[in-house]
């Protein structure tokens, strides 16, 4: 698997995660990008697709209690 596939691959999940913490805090696009002081359509872009991490994921997981961890993987790309 290349840096980059892992990349989108991780980003994915974490996209998926973020926006089912929303749902079930009741957190619309609208009020996190409000909370973050962007647009919702630039908040709605980092949701919704497959490029590298971007900078503003961190402000994004911090509001919803969450952060990102790193761990060390083996080279199927599962935690050992």
């Amino acid at each position: 698997m290349s840096e980059r596939t892992r990349i989108t691959f991780v980003n994915r999940e974490i996209r998926q995660e973020v926006k089912a913490l929303m749902r079930a805090r009741g957190i619309t696009q609208d009020q996190m990008a409000d909370q973050m002081g962007m647009k919702r359509t630039n908040l709605n872009q980092m949701l919704n697709s497959d490029t590298e991490l971007p900078q503003r994921w961190q402000e994004i997981l911090q509001i919803l209690g969450k952060k990102i961890a790193l761990v060390d993987a083996d080279d199927t790309g599962n935690p050992s």
